[in-house]
């Protein structure tokens, strides 16, 4: 406790809510044969292998992530073939326009080094990596990023510091080496590069002001045509920015678009296994249901990895506004690593109470 305070607690209180931590001091402490720990401390250990044995499977076996329905390639030279089968197998272009989009962008930032030529003394070779992303309007993304990893960290700012190796991605430019002559996304030097330049451009050209309380927020003093003065605001995220102007329109997603989007794409996942989402419903949760006292069987791995995108659905839910089932959504969240078959039927069952409450949004 804090001041070097002492405090017995009650050895049954310890074990339910600490039961790793006191196990391990039971063990290092050879307290195992006692009475108290003697068959205790052998269940737990199990039941925690059992858990972790779950979950490092179903982290194998999750080799398609889904989001918004729709399969996003994985990292590197297998997730950039198979959007290119994805794309073959569904008749379109999307992984593919935005990988031409994404090349063309750091193209600039690359002097691609001809076959006869020696690469500089004191370049340091690093690999590019592209990862896939879907956007809330369903837009396909694909990022190229340096391996940042593979780099030692910069006494400066330097962007013409590492050479790197192109890959099937850059068309005519595949197997070929370059060198990095601009910032690009990986690095350990973009983030303050970024900062950087979009302070500078902010300041200097479009005249705006960091905000005393947040030098995230910048401003600048307008006026309307009837002659009323206001501010303009640009708030900058990572490496995104939000205008909030009279001129500016901004484009967002409440919790009812999200939801109905979620929705659509739960009771399609629902629908092979002959489940329903409920249409009137009452209570966040089951009558009586208390997810702690489920003794309902374990789900199966397929399932489970259902389980945790359907949390995730519910919890962005509570960020976007719907606070009214935070409590249940942080019970059921708590689950994740071996969900049961009730845990399934509670999370499907807080969906359907967000159908049947959609116009409810804040």
């Amino acid at each position: 406790m804090k001041g070097g305070e002492t405090k017995w607690l009650d050895l049954s209180v310890a074990k339910e809510a600490f039961p790793i931590e006191v196990t391990k001091y039971a063990v290092a402490n050879k307290l195992v044969s006692e009475p108290a720990f003697a068959w205790w401390v052998p269940y737990t250990l199990r039941k925690r292998d059992q858990v972790l044995k779950a979950v490092k499977r179903r982290a194998v076996k999750r080799q398609k992530p889904e989001k918004f329905g729709i399969e996003v390639p994985g990292p590197g030279p297998k997730g950039v073939a198979r959007a290119y089968e994805l794309d073959a197998q569904n008749g379109t272009s999307h992984w593919n326009d935005a990988l031409i989009k994404e090349v063309k962008t750091i193209l600039p930032a690359l002097r691609i080094l001809e076959d006869d030529e020696d690469v500089p003394v004191g370049y340091q070779l690093i690999e590019l990596m592209t990862v896939f992303d879907v956007k809330m309007d369903l837009t396909r993304k694909a990022r190229i990023c340096a391996r940042g990893d593979q780099t030692d960290p910069p006494m400066s700012v330097t962007y013409a510091s590492v050479v790197t190796r192109e890959r099937k991605e850059f068309g005519e430019y595949a197997g070929k080496k370059a060198i990095l002559v601009k910032v690009v996304y990986g690095l350990k030097s973009s983030g303050f590069a970024w900062r950087s330049l979009c302070a500078d451009v902010l300041k200097e050209q479009l005249e705006f002001q960091p905000c005393c309380g947040d030098m995230d927020v910048w401003r600048r003093p307008c006026q309307r045509k009837d002659g009323s003065k206001y501010y303009e605001y640009i708030l900058i995220y990572t490496d995104e920015c939000k205008l909030d102007g009279d001129d500016y329109f901004t484009w967002a997603i409440g919790s009812e678009e999200y939801l109905q989007e979620s929705l659509r794409v739960v009771k399609k996942r629902i629908a092979p296994m002959q489940l329903t989402l409920k249409k009137k419903v009452y209570s966040t949760l089951p009558t009586g249901y208390k997810p702690e006292l489920d003794s309902t069987p374990f789900i199966d791995d397929d399932t489970a990895i259902f389980y945790m995108q359907l949390i995730g659905i519910l919890c962005w839910l509570v960020e976007l506004g719907r606070i009214d089932v935070a409590a249940e959504v942080s019970m059921l969240s708590s689950y994740n690593a071996m969900p049961r078959e009730g845990h399934f039927h509670a999370a499907l069952h807080i969906l359907a109470v967000y159908r049947s409450t959609l116009i409810v949004c804040l």
